[in-house]
């Protein structure tokens, strides 16, 4: 039910869309423009020149208009308007639904709080929406803010990210399908699960990426990072210094129940 609650004015829209072309496979429209305009008994001089169109070329022609006048005013008010507008809902919605509502829809704004962190890795990795909103409930990080990294003494080709932000994330809530690679942890947790702002976890973050052996060609990500945390990652450390190096990117989401394990399969990003 949350699915539709939270997205009603996109899928409201959409659904206009399709209406509007099975109305005109049911009902044949330009025959009944034909028909109004001979019983008003306007002449073709005296109608604007999309009517005149219309009329002329028939059916096919008066659909298209229809549907880019629609089309383009929907876009048009979409300018301003913001994908999940609601903080309290979680945003269970697919990477391809977040794309048509961009692509399609018109929609600039994407507010990230809420939204699996999978999906919000690929929305900023691919730039999907112009402008992410990621604020809320943000703190500045404390002075004492800081960081582990702990690195294996072997490293695979493929490798396990851990980044702990909120909480911490743990190796034993790896899936058994990934616990063959090497796996790097990145811990900035603390007791509070305050969301911060921390410059620390990201710079660590691009730093360890960077340093990886040339050998290494793919990443399985596992984080626990705020909407803030999590932009800046995937637009800073995945987007610029990951896709000069790493082939893939796979990033997994936590189940809700406790223990929280991490799903059995990843979200590719690239």
């Amino acid at each position: 039910m949350n699915r539709i609650k939270d997205w009603i004015r996109p899928i409201l829209q959409f659904s206009a869309i399709m209406t509007l072309i099975v109305l005109e496979c049911i009902f044949n429209a330009s025959d009944l423009l034909d028909s109004f305009i001979k019983t008003v008994g306007f002449q073709n001089s005296e109608l604007p020149d999309w009517l005149r169109i219309a009329s002329a070329y028939g059916r096919m022609s008066l659909s298209i208009i229809i549907f880019f006048i629609v089309w383009l005013w929907i876009r048009r008010v979409n300018k301003e308007a913001v994908i999940n507008p609601d903080n309290n809902i979680y945003h269970e919605h697919a990477y391809f639904s977040y794309y048509i509502c961009s692509k399609f829809l018109g929609y600039k704004k994407c507010r990230l709080k809420g939204v699996p962190i999978p999906i919000q890795v690929k929305l900023v990795v691919n730039g999907v929406f112009e402008d992410f909103i990621f604020n809320e409930g943000i703190h500045t990080a404390p002075e004492k803010d800081k960081v582990k990294v702990k690195l294996p003494k072997i490293i695979t080709s493929t490798v396990n990210f851990i980044i702990s932000d909120t909480y911490k994330a743990t190796l034993e809530q790896l899936p058994g399908s990934v616990l063959q690679f090497s796996t790097v942890e990145i811990d900035r947790s603390s007791d509070d699960h305050m969301r911060y702002d921390s410059e620390k976890l990201i710079i660590s973050v691009i730093s360890t990426i960077r340093n990886l052996p040339k050998t290494v060609t793919e990443l399985n990500v596992f984080m626990t990072t705020n909407p803030k945390n999590t932009y800046r990652i995937a637009k800073e450390a995945f987007a610029i210094a990951g896709r000069d190096r790493i082939k893939h990117i796979y990033v997994f989401s936590q189940e809700k129940e406790e223990p929280r394990n991490f799903e059995s399969k990843g979200l590719k990003i690239f």
